[in-house]
């Protein structure tokens, strides 16, 4: 039997990180190991940034929109992207 790691993190102590993506940085919270292979990772986008993610990516927006091909979702906004959609998404204002 597997055992999970209890993790916690407090984001205002962490550095972010930049990206390929020019205005994407993040904020890795939970890296793949062997109790599973997703991660977790905090992402902001500058006014105007955009962003190919190639992995399934999760999205809860908390401050700020965030666009697909779907529309644009604003804070608590909630959206799902299967990995390989190859979708470009975007932010007009920051997120």
């Amino acid at each position: 039997m597997t055992t999970k790691t209890h993790l916690q993190r407090d984001t205002s102590s962490m550095d972010w990180t930049g990206t390929p993506e020019a205005g994407v940085e993040q904020q890795l919270l939970s890296p793949p190991d062997e109790q599973d292979a997703a991660r977790t990772s905090l992402v902001r986008l500058a006014p105007g940034a955009t962003w190919s993610p190639t992995d399934g990516v999760v999205v809860l927006v908390v401050e700020g929109e965030w666009t697909t091909v779907r529309g644009s979702l604003g804070p608590a906004g909630y959206g799902r992207l299967p990995a390989g959609s190859g979708e470009v998404t975007s932010s007009v204002l920051g997120c």
